[in-house]
């Protein structure tokens, strides 16, 4: 029996988006804390370069985050809908897989370089958690994409075999036949038996069908 929302499986998919979905809403709420934060400085510290990239680089940040937590809602209600198909679902955790290893990565170098602390420690693992539960939902969904690309070769190989099995029984009529065919519609039908011997007669009229071949 085929699974309801085949081929996916929701024991793989909705713990990942519990936890893209609860750990996105909780760096977009501290990012847009640390954005409200900058906004307070001094206006010198606030106009000085640094401050300006760190504000652009918040901002351009919770905008990812937004787009990731929305991608993760759509592919919620696709699934619920029964539309999530291969193809779209590996293109967005393409997206949300490799944005956010690369921000775990440079915040890795960062935390490298500093002392390590306990809120860091934290941070860290939290940011791992999040990453994992990113590569699983890709990882899982190019198994699906392939696995149904197959399925799909496999499936016209069959149909072209049997169109082609089919279409090579097919009896074809050839030139030969069909002047045999009007050679036999000009011989005249055989009088019907009445019980009586017929009349002979010296008006016959001959079949001209087989004059062509003498």
């Amino acid at each position: 029996m085929a699974h309801e929302h085949a081929p996916w499986r929701k024991l793989v998919l909705i713990p990942c988006w519990t936890f893209q979905l609860f750990f996105l809403l909780v760096e977009i709420i501290l990012l847009a804390a640390v954005l409200s934060s900058l906004d307070v400085l001094p206006k010198d510290v606030g106009a000085s370069t640094l401050g300006k990239a760190t504000h652009i680089g918040v901002a351009l940040w919770i905008a990812i985050c937004s787009i990731m937590l929305l991608f993760s809602i759509i592919e919620i209600v696709l699934l619920d809908l029964k539309h999530l198909k291969p193809l779209i679902f590996v293109i967005m955790n393409t997206f949300k897989t490799t944005l956010w290893t690369a921000w775990f990565l440079i915040d890795m170098v960062s935390f490298a370089k500093s002392k390590p602390e306990i809120v860091a420690i934290v941070g860290a693992s939290i940011e791992g958690v999040l990453l994992a539960s990113f590569w699983v939902p890709f990882i899982y969904g190019c198994v699906v994409y392939h696995r149904c690309r197959n399925e799909q070769k496999s499936y016209r190989q069959v149909h072209m075999s049997e169109h082609q099995r089919n279409s090579s029984h097919t009896p074809k009529s050839t030139l030969a036949d069909v002047e045999l065919q009007e050679l036999y519609d000009d011989i005249p039908a055989a009088p019907a038996d009445t019980g009586t011997p017929p009349t002979a007669s010296y008006n016959y009229q001959r079949a001209n069908g087989f004059e062509t071949y003498r």
